[in-house]
């Protein structure tokens, strides 16, 4: 299994035969609420699990970025309004959790595929209302394709209003996340405090006001302050910064620009489909398997920027401007590690689902989190305690999926 893509985004080889060619032209027009071209036909679903070529198909419009995105879908900006980035496991997550709401819903895997289908175009249209259009035909075609296969005409309509009324449950939620605020705060100084690059918004500073899917509220892990700075602590976790990146190999020095530029929900996301296509795994069981993932990933970044923002910790290379740092410097606090507490959480998460592979994808985790030391923008402490963190995620989430989540009702967090 490869386990390190070379670019993360890309849609994995066993989809390509969906919708790529369909699509591909018209991605950025849709990420900005343009109009693709019009097409006349519309591929239909290659084998495999529904879910798959949906999720390859999100991916192809989320893209890529400091966290995995550039290209704020509609309706999700994760606090666009306050310089913030959007929030790339948002629309994963709320793709997943509808398709996964849709496949519980339906009583057999024709039904289901027509539900997926369902839920998967209605979903996308609203996060990407350029290319709406789109994914109302595929809708339109997987209606028939099930028709086609010996679906009784009133179970193909049946299973269809079932996928739509997932997708309706998950967007009342999202409409009401929180996701549009915007920051009405300050960055605060002193001593130890990150400062916001010159003439910028920091970024991410409303993602703790984004309503968590497993979380009770986004601060329920929020960990204890990490060392303050002139301690002998912190002294030395500064200086094991310094050494490391005086003394970084070539090999480290490449892993930090890696995984810097890598578009981390996205990689996480095709990592899972390798496993599914490999393993064979039910469509049931795959659309389970991407709710847990996305979910956990999306809590994941929630649970991460409220740390980051109620402890306001400073850079390295703030405390040491000799620090040199090969990557670009996140807009935002250090502690604790946001490539560490999603790698973390989506590495926990498919263990549970591919138990076989669990110490890989630990190892792909820590990887990603000793990669932020090696670039000299975080300390060994937000890369620990992000780890922790995000492994505590994926056990709420994944018995939480399992389970039903509860999709109910417009509700923001209450912290």
């Amino acid at each position: 299994m490869n386990l390190f893509p070379r670019r993360a985004g890309r849609i994995a080889r066993p989809v390509l035969t969906l919708v790529v060619s369909l699509l591909a032209a018209s991605t950025a027009d849709a990420q900005h609420g343009g109009t693709p071209p019009s097409t006349s036909t519309v591929p239909h679903s290659a084998s495999g699990p529904t879910a798959v070529h949906w999720n390859a198909l999100a991916r192809s419009f989320v893209g890529g970025g400091h966290g995995g995105g550039h290209g704020a879908p509609a309706g999700a900006h994760g606090g666009a309004h306050g310089g913030a980035m959007p929030m790339p496991s948002r629309p994963l997550a709320l793709l997943s959790v509808a398709q996964h709401a849709a496949s519980r819903a339906a009583a057999t895997p024709g039904e289901a595929h027509v539900a997926v289908a369902a839920a998967s175009a209605d979903v996308l249209g609203y996060l990407f209302p350029g290319a709406a259009a789109r994914f109302a035909e595929m809708r339109s075609e997987a209606l028939a394709a099930a028709a086609r296969a010996d679906l009784e005409p009133a179970r193909v309509t049946a299973a269809d209003s079932l996928g739509r009324a997932a997708a309706a449950a998950v967007l009342a939620r999202a409409r009401a996340d929180g996701s549009d605020a915007a920051w009405q705060g300050a960055v605060p100084a002193g001593t130890g405090r990150w400062t916001s690059a010159a003439n910028a918004t920091p970024m991410g500073t409303t993602w703790a006001g984004v309503r968590p899917w497993a979380l009770a509220t986004s601060d329920q892990l929020r960990p204890a302050a990490p060392p303050a700075m002139g301690t002998p602590v912190f002294d030395a976790d500064l200086d094991e910064v310094r050494q490391a990146t005086r003394n970084r190999t070539p090999e480290q020095l490449a892993s930090a620009r890696k995984w810097a530029e890598m578009p981390i929900p996205a990689y996480w996301n095709e990592v899972a489909v390798e496993l599914i296509t490999q393993d064979g795994l039910p469509a049931s069981r795959a659309a389970e398997a991407f709710a847990s993932l996305n979910v956990a990933l999306m809590d994941a970044q929630i649970a991460c920027f409220d740390a980051k923002y109620a402890h306001w910790s400073i850079r390295p290379s703030q405390a040491d401007p000799g620090i040199d740092v090969p990557v670009e410097l996140p807009n935002f606090p250090a502690y604790p590690s946001g490539h560490a507490c999603l790698s973390a959480a989506a590495a926990e998460v498919l263990g549970h689902y591919f138990p076989a592979r669990q110490a890989q994808l630990a190892a792909t985790a820590q990887e990603v989190a000793d990669s932020r030391l090696y670039a000299g923008v975080h300390y060994r402490v937000d890369n620990d305690v992000g780890l922790e963190m995000g492994r505590q995620v994926a056990r709420l989430v994944i018995p939480a999926v399992v389970a039903g989540l509860e999709v109910a009702g417009p509700q923001r967090n209450a912290r």
